[in-house]
């Protein structure tokens, strides 16, 4: 209500304090969404869930108003279909995302075994289920997810939307970019180009995923993580100059200034 008030204002002082309702409640949805996606990852990792076919993840202190950003952001990073579900009243409520070519809907068409109820289209899709149910569903999802893209399948390749310029520090342009969410189906996140980057230190970790630190011209420093792109590791030394393809977001695991780089391309630039 309070952008609709925005929109409509005729007066500048009514208009700035409800610009500044606005700003508020966008940045603390923005912290929600952070801290989900968070514990969404820490899950992941507990549970090996990194090299699954699909990723089903619910806990009850997750708000159902964020969890469709924080599935999105999922698939971003590995490419795979997520379903990620937060509980209203002990009643979860769930959004459901998926990369291209693999149509979620026809995968909760597949998992109905679980009683759920749910609608959407190929791209997109919503869910409500018990908390006593999410288990099996997510066998039932996993196991689909399996036959639409089996684990072995890559990761899309995707061209660079725009060059960082050399001198961009990176938080700047994660803050900037803030402003073009909520990102998703015909609204996706940008995809950035890095040219010149430096590593500093890289390594596979479990799942045959690479981590990567990256030091930038302008001194920013990004934190990389690519999807079955671990055997990178063996040819990556510090010092070496590199280009990637990825998307941008805060770190929230590491905190303060720390920025996150979801790689779906990385090179050795010779």
């Amino acid at each position: 209500q309070d952008a609709l008030d925005l929109l409509l204002a005729t007066d500048v002082v009514q208009a700035r304090g409800l610009a500044a309702k606005v700003e508020a409640a966008r940045t603390e949805r923005r912290r929600i969404q952070e801290q989900i996606l968070v514990e969404a990852m820490k899950d992941i990792e507990d549970h090996g869930w990194a090299d699954a076919p699909g990723l089903v993840l619910a806990r009850p202190s997750w708000h159902p108003g964020v969890v469709g950003i924080v599935a999105s952001q999922l698939v971003e990073q590995f490419g795979r279909p997520a379903v990620v579900i937060g509980f209203d009243a002990g009643v979860g409520r769930g959004s459901v995302r998926g990369p291209a070519g693999v149509s979620v809907y026809d995968l909760l068409c597949a998992s109905r075994e679980a009683p759920i109820l749910f609608g959407g289209h190929h791209a997109a899709a919503g869910i409500t289920i018990e908390p006593s149910v999410v288990s099996r569903f997510r066998d039932l999802f996993m196991a689909a997810a399996q036959r639409a893209m089996p684990s072995g399948a890559s990761l899309p390749t995707y061209e660079a939307e725009v060059l960082l310029d050399a001198g961009d520090k990176v938080v700047d342009v994660v803050n900037d970019l803030t402003w073009l969410e909520p990102c998703g189906v015909s609204n996706e996140v940008p995809r950035l180009g890095l040219q010149g980057a430096q590593v500093v230190r890289s390594q596979e970790v479990r799942g045959g995923h690479l981590q990567v630190q990256l030091s930038l011209p302008s001194g920013s420093v990004l934190y990389g993580f690519g999807p079955r792109m671990g055997p990178l590791a063996r040819q990556l030394r510090a010092g070496m100059r590199v280009r990637a393809t990825g998307t941008l977001r805060r770190d929230g695991f590491r905190g303060g200034d720390a920025v996150a780089f979801g790689l779906s391309m990385l090179e050795i630039d010779l």
